[in-house]
């Protein structure tokens, strides 16, 4: 198995951020020709998807996430932890921690407009995000 670490910084707002680029890169110089791709987020406040990367959709994923968990709640979270942050643990256990992805050929075998996006739900400071790619080869 061979595994990478890509490392983002995230400022104060939700934010969609498109890996799919560096997961491609890091297949293509490992030379996997088949196998599974594992991508996965170390944060209890962030997600890994595979959705449209286009303006329209990260508007209506956002408007979604919204409305599942509101910043403005009161989350229990918030009170025994003193923190802020309740709505972002939420969102990120609704969206999940990782995904797998097949390699055919060399290739991610993702659909036309699928990308695979980081999401930080965390909104109330910058923080430094770690998110692990692991190649299992065939």
């Amino acid at each position: 198995m061979k595994t990478i670490k890509i490392g983002l910084s995230t400022k104060t707002e939700v934010e969609f951020i498109d890996i799919t680029k560096e997961v491609r890169d890091f297949i293509a110089r490992e030379n996997i020709s088949s196998g599974i791709c594992h991508i996965f987020v170390q944060h209890t406040t962030c997600g890994i998807v595979l959705m449209e990367y286009e303006a329209g959709a990260i508007a209506d994923m956002e408007a979604a996430l919204r409305k599942i968990a509101p910043p403005d709640k009161n989350y229990c979270h918030n009170t025994l932890a003193c923190d802020r942050n309740g709505h972002a643990h939420i969102r990120g256990a609704i969206i999940g921690s990782s995904v797998s992805i097949p390699i055919i050929g060399g290739s991610l075998a993702l659909g036309i407009y699928q990308s695979i996006v980081f999401i930080d739900c965390d909104d109330t400071q910058p923080r430094e995000r770690t998110i692990i790619v692991s190649l299992l080869e065939r």
